[in-house]
């Protein structure tokens, strides 16, 4: 058995060109410093400090799809009234990923972004927003289109407002 011995170069070149289109295929990346603004009414139900959405409307948690994205608005409290939020501004603090093996065929993968507020607006603070999925074992974690479409109408993503 003969076994070709490529130069070192042609490896690089290929290693890079993998990477590049991996790269190029994945679309845009959630960077820190990101901006989420409020674009519609945010509802809090009196005792509740978290609340799913999917495809823009308010879920409950183990009601909705939760093969399909999803993402979590989780608050600094729980009120005893309820609240609505129709306005504000939060800037991406920090990024963390997620996977929580329930088998060994099935697992959630979440996106995790630490929040702070880019204003001084009087609003409820939004704390944190958790997006996930459940997946086969593939390590599909949401993109930024899938987060976009989970949160659509409610929040909207700027990307290019992050200091990068």
């Amino acid at each position: 058995m003969h076994i070709h011995k490529f130069p070192f170069f042609i490896y690089s070149l290929l290693i890079f060109s993998i990477s590049f289109s991996a790269q190029s295929w994945a679309g845009e990346d959630l960077i820190k410093g990101a901006k989420w603004s409020v674009v519609g009414d945010i509802e809090i139900p009196p005792g509740k400090a978290g609340i799913f959405y999917q495809n823009g409307k308010p879920v409950a948690a183990i009601s909705g799809d939760q093969y399909s994205p999803w993402c979590q608005l989780v608050f600094k409290d729980a009120g005893q009234e309820p609240r609505k939020i129709v306005k504000g501004h939060y800037v991406i603090t920090k990024i963390t990923y997620d996977d929580d093996a329930i088998n060994p065929t099935q697992i959630s993968y979440k996106t995790m972004m630490q929040l702070k507020p880019a204003d001084s607006s009087d609003i409820a603070s939004l704390a944190q927003i958790i997006c996930g999925h459940w997946d086969d074992n593939t390590g599909s974690y949401l993109t930024v289109k899938e987060i976009r479409q989970a949160l659509d109408g409610v929040m909207r993503l700027e990307l290019s407002s992050a200091k990068g």
